[in-house]
């Protein structure tokens, strides 16, 4: 035993010199030969000092051996206190083993902060330190990536916001009915969460709560559920079959969006705000809200009822059976990617009332093949067509005014597209684009897809964006001016139309016998700015006339006369001569 608690103390010498060395900058220690200082302490010890060494030596070694018992009873009692309890405290915090806790201002009270993220199992006391534990704080279990189980005890009330965040290992847990309030992301990204007990008196089931569970299979709405808010349960897969309580009077909008497992929601009878036909599908009370389509339902077609008016954001997301839908013609409202991710829906029956094609609304539909836009739509949102690669005909109306981004991003199957002249907007990357080959690193860049053509005007939008982003482009149609031209052409036209519709108009309303009264045409020789070209005494061997008197009546009566006149003359000559 003496000899043990000698080796301990020159062991703890040796780090106060170790320590003392390195302190001092110089070395820890000198290498010496073992035989070099046995003989060196021989010659320095006489035959005369080794009985007052050895009497001195053994009062030195009994006082030693007091002082290690000391030392040791005191380790002793030190290391039954370590393995009763890790206690780290300070003024507002402190830990008891692997979990870290925080003084509530209430009192008596703490709240787990903190756990060690290698612990695989983890037992929350009800008391800590003579706290009640009475909280589990926002982030205490986060990044816990190996623990498998948790024990949660009836002291606590409240979990707060993304407490077992991330906790991958988690397999199945149970909250105390003394829990009335749960934070947003208190236990998302939980892959591994099978099961979850709810508390009782849970009155809202927070946005985000199990969000990308994807293990999640079964779970309780509590009775005293009234909300559940959006994406609570957004892609939890595995979940089959959810029943709905007559207490919950609001379902925020995406709160099962891509629940691709689940095959019929039942509604309480007696819930006063909500409903699901026969088929499962839940609506409003009054049947004119389609709030979700049960993803996981095997049917191919549907048929929205007539009843329904509006349609909430990506109420049909992720049901990948449907191949055909048809929607009422007196629907008034469609949300964002109702029909996002319906990977096998071919056709769709779409109404004519509507006025925009809204965000995401066929993102993700690889199957659809032809869509006709209504002529009432003046508006086509971010990524409404995006990567529908099977889309091959596509026909846009006058009515639409833009395009945004992302449209018909990645419509490969698209060789041609015509836009109007009537849009004047067209966002990045709406038109034309498609993701490249990937990369080593997974990523991949976007792309000018090949052979593509846009159509347009000349003037128009269309060939300003192809221009811009190196698309080819064919024009189609009249240019401005072209149509300015047509449009002068055509007033002049019309206006020579009018004028000949007046005169034929003054000419039926003339006087009677106007109409056969000779006109009279100017002859071109009494113009004196006229010049013949015949000789003088050549005539004209064509009729100038063209029936109507060339000369004043007077002077052909005076012409005529003239040479009646000299015949007169001329015969009475020829008598005189005789």
């Amino acid at each position: 035993m003496k000899r043990n608690q000698l080796k301990r103390l020159l062991a703890f010498c040796g780090s106060l010199m170790m320590l003392s060395a390195v302190t001092a900058g110089l070395p820890a220690f000198a290498e010496t030969d073992p035989a070099e200082e046995t003989v060196t302490e021989a010659e320095a010890e006489t035959p005369e000092d080794s009985a007052e060494d050895a009497a001195e030596d053994s009062e030195e070694a009994d006082g030693d051996a007091a002082d290690d018992d000391e030392t040791d009873a005191a380790e002793d009692e030190t290391d039954a206190d370590a393995a009763d309890a890790d206690v780290i405290t300070d003024e507002n915090t402190f830990i008891v083993g692997k979990i870290g806790y925080r003084k509530l201002e209430s009192g008596r009270e703490a709240a787990v902060s903190y756990v060690d993220q290698n612990a695989t199992e983890v037992e929350i006391p009800a008391e800590a330190e003579g706290f009640a534990v009475t909280r589990i704080d926002e982030g205490a279990f986060s990044q816990c990536t190996v623990l498998e189980s948790v024990k949660i005890p009836d002291s606590v009330t409240v979990i707060a916001a993304g407490a077992f965040y991330y906790c991958f290992a988690l397999k199945s847990l149970e909250i105390p009915d003394s829990v009335t309030e749960i934070g947003s992301y208190a236990f998302a990204n939980c892959y591994a969460l099978h099961s979850i007990r709810l508390p009782a008196n849970l009155r809202t089931i927070p946005e985000y709560a199990f969000y990308y569970d994807i293990g999640l299979e079964d779970i309780t709405i509590p009775p005293a559920t009234d909300k559940i808010g959006t994406q609570s349960f957004a892609y939890c897969c595995s979940l089959r079959n959810l029943s709905i309580p007559a207490s919950v009077t609001t379902i925020d909008d995406l709160a099962f969006v891509s629940c691709m497992g689940i095959e019929s929601f039942a509604v309480d009878k007696d819930n006063p705000a909500y409903a699901s036909d026969e088929s499962g599908i839940l609506m409003n009370a009054n049947r004119t809200r389609l709030v979700a389509y049960p993803s996981g339902l095997q049917n191919e077609s549907y048929e929205v009822p007539s009843t329904v008016k509006s349609i909430a954001p990506y109420a049909f997301s992720g049901a990948v059976k449907l191949k055909n839908v048809s929607l009422p013609e007196n629907l008034e409202e469609l949300g964002d990617g109702v029909f996002s991710d319906c990977q096998n829906l071919e056709k769709i029956t779409f109404p004519c009332r509507v006025s925009a094609i809204p965000a995401c609304f066929f993102a993700g539909c690889a199957s659809l093949k032809q869509f006709s836009i209504p002529k009432t739509v003046t508006s086509i949102a971010e990524s409404a067509f995006y990567g529908c690669e099977s889309l091959t005909e596509m026909l846009i109306p006058e009515s639409v005014t833009e395009i945004r981004a992302w449209a018909f991003y990645g419509c490969t199957g698209l060789q041609s597209l015509r836009i109007p002249n009537s849009v004047t907007e067209i966002g990045d990357h709406a038109i034309g684009f498609c993701p490249g080959p990937a990369k080593e690193d997974g990523t991949t860049d976007t792309e000018i897809h090949s052979g593509f053509l846009l159509e347009g005007g000349a003037d128009s939008a269309a060939k300003t964006y192809a221009s811009e982003n190196g698309i080819a482009f064919k024009q189609v149609g009249l240019s401005s001016n072209m149509i300015t031209g047509i449009i002068i052409g055509g007033l002049v036209l019309l206006a020579a139309v009018v004028m000949l519709l007046l005169h034929q108009r003054a000419k039926k309303t003339a006087p009677a016998g106007a109409e056969d009264a000779p006109e009279t045409v100017p002859e071109p020789a009494n113009d004196p700015n006229y010049t013949s070209i015949l000789e003088e005494d050549e005539e004209d061997p064509y009729d100038r006339s063209y029936g109507f008197p060339t000369e004043d009546p007077e002077d052909t009566a005076d012409e005529a006369a003239e040479p009646e006149a000299e015949d007169a003359a001329g015969a009475a000559s020829g008598e005189d001569a005789e």
